[in-house]
């Protein structure tokens, strides 16, 4: 465990994953605010998630990894956004998933606490010489994975309340009343159910006889269901 011996002026958090991740890994972002107030604490995630954590109060500056890029093209945009990360001089990276490229940033970046987990596929490699500490990776199943998120503090003695270990999706009232204005045209005014469904990964999806079973019984109470769903776009390859 280590002990820091002056406050960070600056922290930059790493999670390459989807919608949902980034979300879990908010706790991590309001914890370190809760602990240093005045620090500036910054995120990089993949571009498609960035709307999620732009009106966060805990985070003040976010940038974005387009993965949608490729070849020289997708390496100038990554060598252009090293170059602006470098500027920031972060006291600390903490790296919450097993992306190369979070693991890159974390050595080159040159912070004073370079914190990545200790995955067992990334033993035996240079993954370890990339960071100053190695947080605990919990058993598969044994815990939530904001639990998990938050362990990465426990290298440098920070224990998060319940409070701090909740999550925070802030929502602008600019689009709140858009959704409040699409639901009305749709004739809902009041109170609704939202129901997503459907999951990128199959083997989070439940049955769909079951999800249905359950959205009749809702609505014969005469709750008003709103069913909701992601657009995956293709770009014309040719």
């Amino acid at each position: 465990m280590r002990h820091t011996a002056s406050p960070p002026k600056r922290i930059l958090l790493i999670k390459l994953r989807h919608h949902g991740d980034v979300l879990l890994a908010t706790p991590v972002a309001r914890t370190l605010k809760s602990r240093f107030p005045d620090c500036q604490i910054d995120m990089l995630v993949y571009q498609e998630t960035l709307p999620m954590l732009q009106t966060n109060p805990d985070i003040e500056q976010t940038w974005g990894l387009d993965k949608s890029l490729h070849g020289w093209v997708r390496l100038r945009h990554q060598l252009q956004l090293i170059k602006k990360l470098a500027s920031q001089q972060y006291d600390w990276v903490i790296h919450l998933s097993d992306q190369w490229f979070g693991a890159v940033l974390a050595h080159w970046l040159h912070p004073k606490i370079a914190i990545g987990f200790d995955y067992p596929k990334r033993r035996g490699t240079i993954w370890k010489r990339c960071f100053s500490d190695l947080a605990p990776l919990a058993e598969s199943n044994s815990c939530h994975t904001v639990e998990q998120n938050l362990l990465a503090l426990s290298v440098i003695g920070i224990t998060p309340t319940d409070d701090e270990a909740r999550c925070r999706l802030c929502i602008s009232q600019t689009n709140r009343q858009h959704i409040a204005n699409i639901l009305a045209a749709k004739g809902i005014t009041t109170s609704y159910i939202a129901v997503h469904p459907a999951s990128r990964w199959f083997f989070k999806c439940w049955e769909d006889d079951r999800f249905g079973h359950v959205l009749q019984q809702l609505a014969e109470r005469g709750w008003p269901i709103v069913l909701t769903a992601a657009l995956k776009h293709h770009k014309n390859r040719h």
